[in-house]
């Protein structure tokens, strides 16, 4: 298969191969978002060992399947046994020091995280092995990998002991943007329609292994209702395998997923602990910035306010749809998601994930806008109001360092988008609420961001300054 996009990713690891010394190199990303397939295109044939850990496997297991990985990929008739990490260690690095090849020795260790199973001192004798050995050369690069972010940025990036400082280099796998995931799919020989791309985005996101399930002989809305909504459906199946693949205590991560896709403008911190009586502290603190490290959930800080003010979004697609549609869903209806696709309520659902969607495409947006080189920043606002003036909620704020305010609206439509007398007026308020509470003096454009285009008429003409619609994404 060909590789979609990565090319700044692949610049970087290329480069770390290419140095004249060894390389501590971490690659992360959320589970699903291609890494292995990425570090085996990428580098193939020159990888020099590889092994990958096992989900929820004893420390003997690892140890038997390293010792067949090193008779596989050495050619050996034996191995000395394997009683600890040390001693694994200690064998691969005979090997490469009878190695007679003189280019870098690329050695691959997949899902690093579940190889430290409990008291197995695998993060002692791998640290012991970069720090005495490896490091000490000029001819090695080893690269770490794993799906639980949360678990390489605390043990290996934050690590305070032997490791600390020590990766050379960090590759950070993004879910595709909309213009990749077209890409993915002519390779994959898929001409979809782009209304049809950002259908399947809003449903499961731009990740590969979710994308790749898609059949050339079926709409998108056939692979909806194949992949979800019948029986033992692979991204039902995977739903449940997410968060106990990613977090240890994974109950309490679904809890705070579960709240916060039954309030999709988002919850702070306060409200999240209220609501799910989770214990404030260091251990409600780590849960949400796993769920944030993860790719689960999202903190936007309102416009004005500070960083503890963030309020908390499930912006995951794939987690938001399974959520709303999949998770309490009756499979012996045929025709589940052709029905549902029709209804008042993913009429509604669609447009808050539209505007997710946007989130996640902040530079093409900024592109659009012909504001690439000036300094922005995209936020929220909302405001509850008081007897002065009416509150009002504002979809997406890019606040420039020109001066500039762009208030965005984002409406996802299957026709070109209509601004009637009410929302004019509606618009207007919007305006006069956010100047009024947030006291700026910048210059206010009002944006509208649409999936089909925006009717010209006398209040669009009006009213609206610029206008970004879903072909801009791509």
């Amino acid at each position: 298969m060909q590789l979609t996009g990565r090319s700044d990713q692949i610049e970087s690891l290329e480069l770390s191969i290419k140095s004249s010394k060894s390389d501590l190199i971490a690659i992360i990303g959320r589970r699903r978002v291609g890494k292995t397939f990425f570090v085996k295109t990428v580098l193939g044939k020159r990888i020099f060992f590889q092994f990958t850990g096992l989900h929820k496997s004893s420390l003997g297991e690892h140890l038997d399947r390293f010792s067949k990985a090193l008779k596989e990929q050495f050619n050996l008739s034996t191995v000395p046994q394997l009683n600890t990490w040390f001693d694994a260690f200690d064998v691969l690095k005979e090997h490469i020091q009878r190695s007679r090849i003189r280019k870098k020795k690329i050695i691959f260790l997949d899902e690093f995280p579940w190889m430290a199973t409990h008291k197995s001192r695998f993060l002692t004798a791998f640290t012991d092995f970069w720090n005495s050995f490896a490091s000490a050369r000029n001819d090695i690069s080893i690269i770490i990998c794993g799906s639980a972010a949360s678990w390489m940025i605390k043990n290996v990036f934050r690590n305070k002991g032997g490791l600390y400082n020590r990766v050379t280099e960090r590759i950070e796998l993004h879910p595709f943007t909309l213009k990749e995931t077209e890409l993915f799919f002519l390779h994959k020989g898929l001409d979809l329609k782009r209304d049809s791309l950002a259908k399947l985005y809003l449903v499961m996101g731009g990740i590969p292994f979710y994308l790749e399930q898609l059949r050339t002989n079926e709409s998108v809305d056939q692979a909806i209702d194949r992949l979800y909504f019948t029986k033992g459906s692979l991204l039902r199946i995977e739903y449940k395998e997410l968060f106990s693949s990613l977090f240890d205590e994974s109950k309490l991560h679904e809890t705070i997923v579960q709240m916060l896709s039954d309030h999709p403008r988002g919850l702070d911190r306060n409200q999240l602990l209220n609501r799910t009586k989770i214990t404030s502290g260091g251990g409600f603190t780590n849960i949400l910035e796993e769920l944030e490290m993860s790719g689960f959930i999202t903190a936007y800080t309102p416009f004005g306010k500070k960083s503890k003010d963030s309020i908390y979004k499930l912006t995951d697609p794939f987690t938001l749809f399974y959520m709303k549609y999949v998770l309490n869903s009756n499979l012996r209806s045929t025709v589940h998601w052709s029905y549902l696709s029709q209804s008042a309520s993913w009429n509604s659902w669609s447009g808050l994930a539209f505007e997710n969607l946007c989130m996640m495409h902040i530079p093409e947006i900024k592109r659009k806008l012909k504001i690439e080189g000036i300094h922005a920043s995209a936020s929220i606002w909302q405001h509850r109001g008081g007897p002065e003036m009416q509150g009002a909620q504002i979809d997406l704020i890019i606040d420039r360092a020109d001066k500039t305010i762009n208030l965005c609206e984002i409406k996802y439509r299957q026709l070109p988008y209509v601004i009637t007398r009410d929302d004019h007026a509606a618009l207007l308020l919007k305006m006069a609420s956010f100047q009024y509470y947030t006291k700026t003096n910048k210059a206010i454009f009002v944006t509208c961001i649409t999936s089909n285009g925006l009717v010209k008429n006398q209040y669009s003409l009006d009213l609206v300054k610029n206008e970004v619609v879903l072909d801009d994404f791509f």
